[in-house]
């Protein structure tokens, strides 16, 4: 199974940029609750959210700078891209979160799991 998910940044206004995350899965299903935390490159300042019951969120009031951005979601391996947000730019950045194999390790072969 793969999580996948679609990161963009907007800029909102001149004085600050939003970094909002869309997290569904091959299915094109929402993700909700995933964890994301957005971190800048320079001094690792972090803010951190929720992705809501469509699987969105939005970072907002950030400076233009380097961040990372980070998604988390049990079961899942977690992902983390750099953006650098700046003025009038709009950044589409794609990606793609695989399973953790680690979930399966309790599972016996011949059960029916739900």
């Amino acid at each position: 199974m793969i999580l996948a998910g679609l990161l963009f940044v907007t800029v909102l206004n001149a004085a600050a940029a939003d970094i909002c995350v869309a997290v569904v899965d091959p299915t094109a299903a929402a993700i909700p609750d995933a964890d994301v935390k957005v971190v800048t490159v320079k001094d690792g300042k972090a803010k951190t959210a929720r992705t809501d019951i469509n699987g969105k969120v939005c970072v907002t009031r950030l400076s233009y700078e380097k961040y990372f951005v980070e998604v988390r979601k049990e079961g899942f391996i977690p992902m983390r891209y750099e953006v650098h947000t700046r003025k009038k730019i709009v950044v589409t950045l794609p990606f793609t979160m695989l399973i953790d194999p680690s979930i399966f390790e309790d599972m016996k072969p011949g059960r029916l799991y739900l």
